[in-house]
């Protein structure tokens, strides 16, 4: 919480140097790379980019990034958006429902 004032702030830099070493970017985009590939072994080959599909978002949060970086800001009534394969699996961890 002191972070970057308090005593043992080491273990927030420690921490912040095993993400990025983690990635062979060292950036958000090893992140999304290593994603990508997890859906791909997932669905048995290349995602559909393209495809849009419905995919119900669970509540309370109203907000959400994708993991292309896009953002959803305001969800209907519903709480069905569409999106695609790639966007969706990271989602599915948290609730969400493929709908098609």
């Amino acid at each position: 919480m002191g972070f970057p004032n308090a005593k043992q702030d080491d273990q927030v830099d420690s921490t912040v140097f095993a993400l990025a070493w983690s990635t062979p970017e060292g950036t958000a985009e090893g992140w999304i790379t290593f994603v990508k590939t997890l859906a791909e072994r997932e669905y048995g080959g290349q995602l559909s980019e393209n495809k849009m599909i419905p995919v119900w978002l669970p509540p309370p949060s109203t907000t959400y990034q994708l993991i292309t970086g896009r953002w959803i800001n305001s969800l209907p009534e519903d709480r069905i958006v569409e999106m695609t394969e790639e966007e969706c699996l990271p989602l599915r961890n948290s609730g969400a429902k493929r709908l098609d």
